[in-house]
C-alpha cells in the first residue's frame, strides 16, 4: 500500500491528531507483521463502512489493487537471470513463467503504479486525510 494508504487508515481511526497516532503507525502499521495483505483488508473496510466508492468506481479500485498485489508478488518471488542481451524474471504461478524484463514491461508497470498512487490519495482526500493539491 502506498503512504496515501496508510494516511486514510490513520485518519480512519485517529482523525487529523492524536496522541497515539505516531505510535500506531510506528509499531502497527509499519512493523513487519502488519502485512500489505493486511492493509489492503482495512481499506477496504474502510472504504465499505465509508462507503468511498461505490459500484464501478469501487469495482476498478478492487481491479487496480488485486494487479498491484500480482505485480508485488511477481517481483518479490521472481528470479532474475540474463541471457547476452536479454535480461528474464522467471517465477512460478501455477507453473514456471517468465516475463522479459523490457522497457514496454516497466513502463507498464510504472503506469499501473502511478495510478494506484492517484487512487489512494483520490481516496485520502475524500475521508479527509489529505487536502486536495491546489494545481491538480
Amino acid at each position: 500500500m502506498s503512504i496515501n494508504s496508510t494516511q486514510v487508515i490513520l485518519y480512519y481511526f485517529f482523525g487529523a491528531s492524536h496522541e497515539k497516532r505516531d505510535t500506531f503507525e510506528s509499531i502497527v502499521l509499519n512493523s513487519d507483521w502488519c502485512s500489505f495483505a493486511a492493509k489492503r483488508k482495512l481499506i477496504r473496510h474502510i472504504i465499505n463502512e465509508q462507503k468511498l466508492l461505490e459500484g464501478q468506481a469501487k469495482d476498478e479500485f478492487d481491479k487496480l489493487d488485486r494487479k498491484v498485489m500480482s505485480v508485488r508478488m511477481h517481483l518479490l518471488m521472481a528470479d532474475c537471470h540474463r541471457t547476452k542481451k536479454r535480461v528474464w524474471l522467471s517465477y512460478l504461478k501455477g507453473h514456471r513463467g517468465q516475463q522479459e524484463l523490457t522497457d514496454e514491461y516497466l513502463t507498464e508497470i510504472e503506469i499501473l503504479l502511478r495510478e494506484a498512487v492517484s487512487k489512494a490519495l483520490a481516496l485520502a482526500v475524500k475521508i479527509g486525510a489529505k487536502k486536495p493539491a491546489e494545481n491538480s
